[in-house]
C-alpha cells in the first residue's frame, strides 16, 4: 500500500475540489511507494489500477446509480489529469482497466508535517 504516497495525498495543499480530493486519496490507497519484492505482475509503484468502481464506491448512497457515481469519478479524474495531479499511463479496453500515475511528490506536496509553536 502506498503509505508515503496517501499521507502526502492527504497532507497536500495543492488546489482542488473536495470530489477531486477524495479521489486522489483512494487512488492513493490502492497504489505501492516502491516496486513489490514479490510481484510477478509488473505492479509500479505509484500507479493506480483500480477502476473506477472502486472509486465510485465513496458516493454509494443508496440514491445515485452507478452511472451517476461513473460520472462523478469521471469529472473528478478529469479535474486530476487537466491539474496534472495524475497522468493517464494506459487507456481502458474492454477487459482492462485505465491506469493512472499518481503525481503528487511525498517530499515536495506541500504537505506540513510539523506546526512550529515558538514559546511566547
Amino acid at each position: 500500500m502506498g503509505w508515503n504516497l496517501t499521507k502526502a495525498c492527504v497532507l497536500t495543499t495543492l488546489p482542488m475540489s473536495d470530489r477531486a480530493r477524495l479521489v486522489l486519496v483512494r487512488m492513493s490507497l490502492r497504489t505501492y511507494d516502491q516496486q513489490p519484492k514479490r510481484s510477478r505482475s509488473g505492479l509500479e509503484p505509484d500507479v493506480y489500477y483500480g477502476g473506477w468502481d472502486w472509486l465510485g464506491l465513496l458516493w454509494d448512497d443508496g440514491i445515485r446509480t452507478p452511472e451517476a457515481r461513473h460520472q462523478i469519478v469521471k469529472r473528478a479524474v478529469r479535474e486530476l489529469v487537466e491539474r496534472g495531479y495524475v497522468k493517464p499511463i494506459e487507456p481502458a479496453t474492454k477487459g482492462h482497466r485505465a491506469a493512472y500515475r499518481v503525481l503528487v511528490d511525498y517530499g515536495r506536496s506541500q504537505a506540513v508535517d510539523t506546526v512550529d509553536n515558538p514559546p511566547a
